[in-house]
């Protein structure tokens, strides 16, 4: 699920880039799930807060 964009299913072969302070979750994946993940800088702050599209308790 990615802020304004609601969710989305990644396929074999696709590629995405989030922007800085983007929020975004991950709901699910299948059992042979490989990411290659690219963090610049490789050094970064999660934040953590309520998943887009769902309101604080």
């Amino acid at each position: 699920e990615v802020e304004g964009q609601g969710e989305f299913t990644i396929h074999a072969g696709d590629a995405m880039t989030l922007p800085h302070r983007l929020k975004h979750d991950v709901t699910g994946f299948s059992a042979d799930f490989t990411v290659l993940e690219l963090n610049i800088p490789a050094d970064y702050e999660t934040i953590a807060c309520e998943p887009p599209g769902r309101k604080a308790a």
